[in-house]
C-alpha cells in the first residue's frame, strides 16, 4: 500500500509539466478540500485548508506560471522563425526545358533593372524542399506595376500556393528575393505584410463572428493602434455597404 501510494505521489509530481493536468487537479483538490470541510464541520472540527497554500493549488499555479512563461518564449521563438533555418544550396539544378518568349522576355526586362519601379518585383524566387531535387518554385521573374491586374495561372503542382506562400512570408525562399513597394520578404517582412492584402483560398472567414467582428479581427492583427480601430471599422462598414448597393441596384436595373 505504502508503494502505491508512493508511486501515485511520484507521478502526480511529474504530471506538473502538463498545464491541463495543473487545472483539472487544482479544481479536483479545491473541491475535496471543500467537500471535507464542510463534513467535518458537521461533527464539529474544523480541517479546511488554504486552497492557495503549497499542498493545495500552490505548486499548480506555480508551474503553470513556468509554462506560461516559457510557452509564450517558444511561440516568439517560433514567431520569428529562430527554429527555421533557411535551407542553404551550393548550386540550382537548371531546367531541361525551353522556356517560354513571353517568360523569357519578362525575365529579361527584371534583371535588366526595367521593373526597378514596379509596385511588385519578383527576381528569381525560388524554393526548394529538403529531401526533393525538384524545384516547387523555380527563378521567377516577374514585375507587376501600380494599378495593374494580376492573375498566376498554371496547373496543380505549379508552384502557385508555394510562390504566395514565400510573397506572404508563410515560407522561406531558398534563392531570390521580392520587393513589394520597395521592401524585401527578406529583410523587411514585417513592412511587407503592413504593405500587403491576403486573402487565402481556405477558411478566409469565421462562421462565428459578424462583418464588424472581422474587420476589427483584423485591423487588431495588422497593428492599428486602438484609438484607429473604430475609424477603420467605420470606413470599411461604409465600402461594403456601397459595394453591396451598387449591386443591388444594378441588379434592379437589369431586372
Amino acid at each position: 500500500m505504502r508503494n502505491i501510494t508512493r508511486i501515485n505521489d511520484i507521478v502526480k509530481q511529474a504530471l506538473l509539466v502538463f498545464p491541463h493536468f495543473c487545472l483539472g487537479r487544482g479544481l479536483m483538490d479545491m473541491a475535496k478540500n471543500q467537500a471535507m470541510a464542510a463534513l467535518y464541520q458537521n461533527l464539529g472540527e474544523d480541517r479546511f485548508e488554504d486552497p492557495l497554500s503549497w499542498n493545495m493549488v500552490g505548486k499548480n499555479l506555480f508551474a503553470m506560471a513556468i509554462q506560461g512563461g516559457v510557452m509564450f518564449s517558444l511561440t516568439l521563438l517560433i514567431q520569428y522563425k529562430f527554429f527555421c533555418k533557411p535551407m542553404s544550396i551550393k548550386s540550382l539544378p537548371t531546367s531541361s526545358g525551353e522556356e517560354d518568349e513571353d517568360v523569357a522576355r519578362e525575365r529579361e526586362r527584371v534583371q535588366r533593372g526595367g521593373a526597378q519601379n514596379d509596385l511588385l518585383r519578383i527576381c528569381d524566387l525560388t524554393k526548394m524542399y529538403r529531401m526533393k531535387k525538384t524545384p516547387a518554385v523555380e527563378k521567377i521573374c516577374v514585375g507587376v506595376p501600380a494599378a495593374e491586374c494580376f492573375g498566376l495561372l498554371g496547373i496543380n503542382g505549379a508552384g502557385k500556393t508555394t510562390t504566395f506562400k514565400m510573397l506572404t512570408g508563410d515560407n522561406s525562399p531558398t534563392a531570390g528575393d521580392a520587393f513589394l513597394n520597395g521592401y524585401s520578404i527578406r529583410t523587411d517582412l514585417q513592412l511587407v505584410q503592413q504593405n500587403m492584402g491576403y486573402c487565402p483560398q481556405f477558411d478566409a472567414i469565421d462562421e462565428l463572428l459578424t462583418g464588424r467582428e472581422h474587420l476589427e479581427f483584423y485591423a487588431r492583427l495588422r497593428g492599428v493602434p486602438q484609438k484607429e480601430v473604430s475609424m477603420i471599422l467605420s470606413s470599411g462598414v461604409s465600402d461594403a455597404l456601397k459595394v453591396f448597393l451598387k449591386r443591388f441596384t444594378l441588379r434592379n436595373d437589369q431586372n
